[in-house]
């Protein structure tokens, strides 16, 4: 049994992406659970045209859980990357700060 997290006015989405091979090829895709018939659950493909990517599967679900909260709505994402965790909260600033380059060139993730 999944159980909410209780955290006083916020609501909760658990989002996740995955990538894995069959036969020789790439496939990768996301989801993003608020609960039992929630019309926001969605799992989706990473578009055939993107890299197939685990890093790639992961962002997307944090984009859609941002882009359909209201303006007031608190949110909790619950995630398992890591990656994306620092991406949002420790790199994106700096990336933003410095036009999206690094000392190789610009910013971007597999």
């Amino acid at each position: 049994k999944i159980e909410q997290p209780t955290l006083q006015g916020c609501d909760s989405v658990y989002t996740d992406g995955s990538a894995k091979v069959v036969k020789g090829y790439s496939q990768a895709g996301y989801g993003c659970w608020y609960g039992h018939d929630n019309p926001g659950n969605l799992k989706l493909d990473v578009p055939i045209i993107q890299r197939q990517s685990n890093a790639r599967a992961e962002l997307p679900t944090i984009f859609h859980a941002l882009h359909i909260k209201t303006p007031s709505q608190k949110l909790c994402i619950i995630l398992d990357a890591k990656m994306v965790y620092r991406g949002v909260v420790q790199w994106m600033c700096k990336g933003r700060r410095h036009g999206w380059k690094g000392s190789s060139g610009l910013v971007g993730h597999s």
